[in-house]
């Protein structure tokens, strides 16, 4: 019988013989739920290689112990994360399958996976699909997928509201496609009976008795987004008004303000618009979606009065609440790195003191630091985000960059939030609840204590006005 080795040629392949064999695997992964399980034999050094998630689950300070359960991810998505793991292998072939590789490549930090999934997703995008893509990239944080997206919708609209997946969209997506300016379409009619089909398929999935009450209420705000003064007096008559799903004295006041505008009180929550969606243009990129030159970067600096370091576990957050006066790009954050002189009175177990992830051990080259930041807005809706992974210094400070700018606007409430994955003592500290720097004052601790956790970890917001509009 040959030796194996000898016939592999190449590393990949000598790796895809270990794992479709299992031979030497020291870890084990459950993958699926009950009725469709797999058992997954592996190599822990080939993971942590490939992942630092598998880093700190298989060796950190809170390492699992085989088996290990993945319940979110199905077989199928996991084989597929391990041939590219062990050999480089990525087979995409179907708009689902690159949703769920994502999804695994996403959770596991794999990058180049993510990209490759993406890129697929991109070339992959069509109208019966594309409210589904943008779902999964609102749901995953992926915003470059997102906009390329609501650009298809904006331009194909027509061809995206005909078929059934638009029955199908959260509600929160519904809203993002009727706050567009520009949709191609030929009458407003044509989104009210969107919201016709959808109220109907969402009283269902309730489930709730479909009839004029239930389609009002499950719809919301929504109802009030479509632009009923855009219409004729006829359309209105005929379609919207003996719907059933506005009241009588709404449908008064519009048809009024069709016939004679502005001689008629409109209500407050109705949409005054009487620009057509489809005479206005798609609206330029805006300055934020684009990196700003590095010469323009300005830095709010929280001045801090130190607290007792903390020690930080894994996948612990830490967030802060802002505003602004005037509009700004917030560019990155810069955000303290691990501590050396840990409380003397701190005595960890042998076992926890020797685990290689958790940087207990200070050496002169630093620690690998692993971490997850992002902007949110008031709705909790991610703006942009990043994933750090990067040897740093200890007792130093670190520059952390969003995927992309974003565009703060005066008068808003934004949150900024970290998740770190490396177990460590980190410097607290409180600050100011105001910060002047460059012409711009920023607001800092607003809303509920609870927006506001271990706050003193963000010291720098990484800024521009460069680009901005006037106010």
């Amino acid at each position: 019988m040959t030796d194996w080795q000898i016939t592999k040629k190449t590393l990949n392949e000598r790796c895809l013989f270990l794992f479709e064999s299992g031979q030497w695997h020291d870890c084990e992964f459950i993958v699926g739920m009950e009725s469709n399980q797999q058992v997954f034999q592996a190599h822990r050094l080939v993971l942590t290689m490939a992942s630092p998630v598998f880093e700190a689950m298989l060796f950190g300070g809170m390492a699992e112990k085989a088996p290990i359960k993945v319940l979110d991810v199905s077989p199928e998505a996991f084989r597929s994360l391990m041939l590219y793991i062990y050999s480089d292998q990525i087979n995409l072939q179907s708009f689902d399958q690159a949703c769920e590789i994502c999804y695994a490549a996403k959770k596991y930090m794999l990058p180049h996976l993510v990209e490759h999934c993406t890129k697929f997703l991109w070339k992959d995008l069509e109208p019966h699909n594309v409210c589904r893509a943008y779902e999964f990239a609102k749901l995953f944080e992926e915003p470059v997928l997102m906009e390329k997206c609501m650009k298809i919708i904006t331009q194909q609209t027509a061809k995206v509201i005909a078929t059934s997946a638009i029955e199908d969209v959260e509600h929160a997506s519904l809203i993002a496609i009727l706050e567009q300016d520009y949709l191609n379409i030929t009458s407003e009619l044509d989104i009210f009976n969107v919201l016709v089909r959808w109220s109907r398929k969402e009283c269902q999935r309730r489930p709730l008795e479909v009839n004029a009450v239930n389609q009002r209420m499950v719809l919301g705000d929504a109802l009030y987004r479509v632009r009923y003064l855009t219409m004729n007096a006829t359309t209105f008559a005929n379609g919207p008004a003996v719907s059933g799903l506005l009241s009588p004295e709404e449908s008064l006041a519009i048809v009024m303000n069709i016939l004679t505008p502005g001689k008629w009180p409109l209500p407050d929550h109705l949409d005054g618009s009487t620009l057509p969606r489809g005479a206005c243009p798609p609206a330029p990129a805006a300055a934020a979606d684009s990196q700003l030159p590095g010469g323009s970067r300005r830095l709010c600096a929280r001045p801090i009065l130190g607290e007792p370091h903390q020690l930080i576990r894994c996948q612990e957050e830490a967030s802060l609440t802002l505003s602004v006066d005037r509009p700004v790009h917030t560019l990155g954050i810069m955000v303290p790195s691990q501590v050396t002189d840990i409380p003397t009175d701190w005595l960890p177990s042998q076992s926890l003191r020797n685990t290689p992830g958790a940087n207990l051990n200070y050496g002169q080259n630093g620690y690998m630091e692993l971490l997850y930041a992002y902007v949110a807005d008031s709705d909790n809706q991610r703006l942009t985000y990043t994933h750090f992974t990067s040897r740093v210094n200890y007792n130093d400070l670190v520059e952390i960059l969003f995927n992309r700018p974003v565009l703060m606007q005066p008068g808003r409430v934004y949150r900024i939030g970290l998740v770190l994955n490396k177990l460590g003592w980190y410097p607290m500290g409180v600050s100011t609840t105001q910060v002047h720097a460059s012409g711009v004052t920023f607001s800092f601790g607003i809303g509920k204590p609870g927006d506001n956790v271990k706050n003193g970890l963000v010291r720098k917001i990484v800024f521009s006005t460069d680009g901005v509009p006037d106010l």
